[in-house]
């Protein structure tokens, strides 16, 4: 497993937390 396979990985969970995240707090926190 290379690095960058990690790399990816951990990058498109976090964009899923972060949609997930946004949709939950709403217009209350604007990141």
């Amino acid at each position: 497993m290379s690095d960058n396979n990690v790399n990816e990985n951990t990058e498109t969970m976090a964009d899923a937390l972060k949609s997930v995240t946004t949709v939950q707090i709403g217009d209350t926190v604007k990141a």
